[in-house]
């Protein structure tokens, strides 16, 4: 082979197929790693969601329970 064939494939198919090949192989990498970090930011907002969730029900109980305290203080 000589050096103008060699060129001749780097630069036609075979280096569009080659390049095509290698961009894929990063494109899955980074998506990947970005579904794995959506993922656990994801449990992280549903975690924090829970928390909040229990602790407004707490102020809606203790809120009922003030309400009822008062209607029973009211002649």
């Amino acid at each position: 082979m000589n050096t103008e064939q060699i060129i001749d494939g780097v630069t036609g198919q075979f280096g569009a197929l080659v390049l095509a090949v290698v961009m894929l192989l990063i494109v899955m990498r980074h998506y990947k790693t970005l579904i794995d970090q959506s993922l656990s930011e994801h449990r992280e907002d549903r975690a924090m969601y829970r928390e909040t969730m229990l602790s407004l029900a707490g102020k809606v109980d203790q809120i009922g329970r003030d309400i009822d305290d008062i209607k029973q203080r009211i002649p």
